[in-house]
């Protein structure tokens, strides 16, 4: 068991290579092929947090499978570490024009205060290397995956 200041130190040492997670990282067939997307991290993507490369994103989530991708931001699922609980994490690189987690963050802290039912709680906003990265609850299968899951027909 690590002790906490083993925690903060591997913490505050956690950086994303630019050349994994960057602007356009997504392969043409990840981003053609909504059914089965790919997996970028799945190279380095230990199977327990006791690992040295674990990649972490605040005090206790970890970084997982690539979900969607797209031309500014990349989204991952993730775990925390503490109660193993799915959640959703969104990527994107500090050096872009318009920094859109920020106010997505400050919106959703609106909804989430003012009890509307239907958004995902947010549970973290920061940097992580030369990314800033945003938390939230994972609420489930999108409606492109329910879609395909009906066959393309809705009744």
């Amino acid at each position: 068991m690590l002790t906490e200041s083993q925690k903060q130190a591997r913490i505050s040492t956690t950086t994303i290579p630019s050349s994994r997670v960057q602007r356009g990282s997504c392969t043409r067939t990840q981003k053609k092929d909504k059914r089965s997307p790919g997996n970028m991290l799945s190279q380095d993507d230990p199977r327990s947090p006791k690992e040295s490369n674990t990649l972490l994103v605040g005090p206790n989530y970890r970084l997982g499978k690539n979900v969607r991708c797209g031309g500014f931001r990349e989204l991952l699922l993730g775990r925390n570490l503490h109660t193993n609980e799915h959640s959703a994490i969104k990527l994107k690189p500090m050096k872009t024009r318009a920094p859109q987690l920020h106010l997505e963050y400050r919106f959703y802290g609106l909804l989430q205060s003012a009890s509307v039912i239907g958004f995902p709680a947010v549970y973290h906003l920061g940097p992580v290397g030369r990314h800033n990265v945003l938390v939230m609850k994972s609420l489930g299968p999108s409606l492109e995956d329910l879609f395909e899951v009906c066959k393309r027909q809705f009744s």
